[in-house]
């Protein structure tokens, strides 16, 4: 037997699958997200604490709650939508479940994470090479004013749980906004069939127009020039965007999120990669790194499609 569409409640109808309508869900979320961030101080202000410093213990543990209370409820929106996309057994092949579909099979974890984490460092190699030169010679800087790459990490490892930038910045942080950005708003793009190209490409729009709110906090609370905030809104939103490609491109090749946040985690760990550092260093040290530079992000690219090809590490 089968069923009108006009004999369908009105909020199926409207939330029929479509690409206009993956997009919309997809905005909604992003607002969701960042106002989440905001809600909480709003509704309880600190004394003398002002909503734009992010930076103050108080406001971070209030924003991760915030956020994570978002991502929850991004996941059910999601899961819901998706429930009602499903196409039925057969269709085109098996249809994935939801918590496939979401990134959220144990199965894939392992593997989406040791691809992840090889390939950022293969792309860092440059970046990571340049933190055990001083700038003199190739030796490596053993002083103790500046402790080894693994020492750093141990170190932050432990401050983690105790810091709340560390726990936003590695923990929170990464989780949270792929648990949204690319498992709900990359799962709404494919199934309503947009092609996998124009979800790596164009999906992490959503991730970068998510951070231009930090302009609005740059402005008035940290009182910089508009010229100013502009630059740095708009090299937010490229390194954003251009994150979100690689984030995407984990998620739909290893179909899991687990990937994309442990490459998230990593890359606030190392941030930019420090070319005035680099420019610093006497010649003899510059052009010997400038090409690791190079030859790391040559490998990454050569790497990148074998290493997340199905059968190789991803089942």
């Amino acid at each position: 037997m089968s069923i009108s569409v006009s004999a369908l409640p009105e909020w199926r109808l409207a939330l029929a699958p479509s690409v206009a309508t993956a997009v919309a869900i997809s905005m909604f979320l992003a607002a969701l997200y960042v106002g989440s961030i905001y809600a909480a101080q709003a509704l309880f202000p600190l004394a003398n604490v002002s909503t734009h410093d992010r930076d103050h213990p108080e406001v971070i543990r209030r924003r991760m709650r915030g956020a994570m209370t978002a991502t929850a409820l991004s996941l059910v929106l999601t899961a819901v939508v998706l429930g009602q996309w499903e196409k039925p057994q057969g269709t085109n092949g098996p249809s994935a479940t939801v918590v496939e579909r979401l990134g959220l099979g144990i199965g894939q974890i392992p593997a989406s994470v040791f691809v992840s984490l090889v390939l950022c460092a293969t792309a860092y190699l440059g970046p990571l090479i340049l933190e055990h030169v001083d700038g003199e010679d190739v030796r490596p800087d053993t002083s103790a004013d500046t402790p080894s790459w693994w020492t750093r990490v141990y170190r932050q490892t432990l401050m983690v749980w105790r810091q709340p930038t560390s726990l936003r910045n590695y923990i929170v942080g990464p989780t949270t906004e792929e648990l949204v950005f690319r498992s709900c708003v990359v799962s709404l793009w494919t199934t309503v069939g947009i092609s996998t190209n124009r979800t790596i490409y164009l999906s992490p729009l959503v991730f970068a127009l998510a951070h231009v709110h930090h302009a609005y906090a740059q402005l008035r609370h940290e009182r910089r020039a508009v010229r100013q905030v502009l630059l740095v809104t708009c090299a937010q939103i490229v390194y954003t965007t251009m994150f979100g490609w690689l984030a995407v491109a984990l998620f739909v090749r290893t179909r899991s999120v687990a990937g994309p946040v442990a490459a998230h985690a990593f890359c606030n760990y190392q941030g930019l990669p420090d070319f005035a550092r680099l420019l610093r260093c006497r010649p003899v040290v510059r052009y010997p790194v400038a090409l690791v530079f190079v030859l790391g992000l040559g490998a990454f690219a050569v790497l990148f499609e074998p290493m997340t090809r199905e059968g190789v590490f991803v089942i």
